[in-house]
């Protein structure tokens, strides 16, 4: 078990857990490759970012505990104070989920959708009024009480994926939009994913490419890293590797170059993995070239 810095309870990054392992591959081998301060309310210190000599997954270390994380996720995280911008940022919104629901409807019929991380609720809401039997989970006890204060279609719940009682093999789609990077031990999560998607549906996941361009640029500035609040950062391969490790291990996946065909949604470029309709990867993003500022894998399980 990995043993704790030193510090005292006042010092919540001293007494931060250090990574031993790396939480894809669980190979102990691994180089730090940046040092960042991080500086959030109650949070101030140096964290590692760190590279697996083995799977190559970029990870941060030392983690904080579950309390110290959950109260980085207060309400001015989900929803932020209002600017004189409001309008034009509800505007962008709406392209975005529309651009999320063609991504999704372009490979599957409606049905049972899930939303891991729903926030606002704004996706859940955007696809329960385009007929899905749409739900969303959240950590955060507010976000369901506002999204049930302000009347948003579909379905609300509180807590991680685990604490829920649903039914295997009960899911068309499940999605995650920039979520997966705050989970410290992604395997899990897509495990029980996979158990819940019925045969043949949808699994689509967007984070950070800690290798796009705009990381490259802005380094300890770069918008992804958001230390110590994202846990793990991908890269196009590591991403698919995570993916076919719990979704479904024997595809045959690459990636080739593709033009995002919604552009007015500001997605750009992407790359595409797939494999005969069965496993599907993609990265998306705002740059020409290899390098998106955002990266999306989407899988689907074999029939049986």
């Amino acid at each position: 078990m990995p043993v704790p810095r030193s510090g005292t309870e006042a010092d919540p990054v001293a007494n931060a857990t250090a990574a031993l392992s790396c939480p894809l591959c669980a190979g102990r081998q691994h180089q730090s490759v940046r040092r960042v301060e991080a500086s959030h309310t109650g949070v101030e210190g140096t964290f590692e970012l760190r590279r697996c000599d083995d799977c190559e997954l970029v990870f941060v270390s030392p983690r904080l505990d579950d309390q110290r994380l959950a109260k980085l996720y207060d309400e001015a995280f989900y929803f932020p104070q209002d600017s004189a911008f409001r309008g034009i940022a509800a505007g962008v919104q709406e392209l975005i989920q529309d651009a999320r629901r063609h991504v999704v409807e372009k490979r599957s019929t409606v049905g049972r959708l899930l939303d891991l991380g729903s926030g606002d609720g704004s996706f859940v809401h955007h696809m329960a009024s385009h007929g899905w039997d749409a739900t969303g989970i959240d950590l955060s006890p507010t976000a369901r009480e506002l999204a049930l204060r302000r009347g948003l279609q579909g379905h609300y719940l509180q807590g991680t994926l685990f604490e829920q009682d649903l039914p295997e093999a009960s899911l068309d789609v499940v999605t995650l939009w920039q979520v997966l990077e705050h989970i410290g031990e992604p395997l899990p999560l897509l495990s029980r994913v996979r158990d819940l998607l019925r045969p043949g549906g949808l699994f689509v996941a967007s984070v950070p490419n800690i290798e796009g361009l705009s990381a490259l640029i802005t380094g300890e500035r770069w918008w992804g890293l958001d230390i110590p609040r994202h846990l793990v950062h991908y890269t196009p391969a590591t991403l698919r590797r995570a993916v076919r490790r719990r979704s479904h291990e024997h595809a045959r996946a690459w990636l080739q170059p593709h033009r995002a065909r919604r552009a007015r949604a500001g997605s750009g470029p992407a790359l595409v993995a797939h494999d005969h309709g069965r496993c599907v990867s993609a990265a998306r993003g705002f740059y020409r070239g290899h390098r998106p500022a955002r990266i999306s894998a989407l899988a689907a399980p074999d029939p049986p």
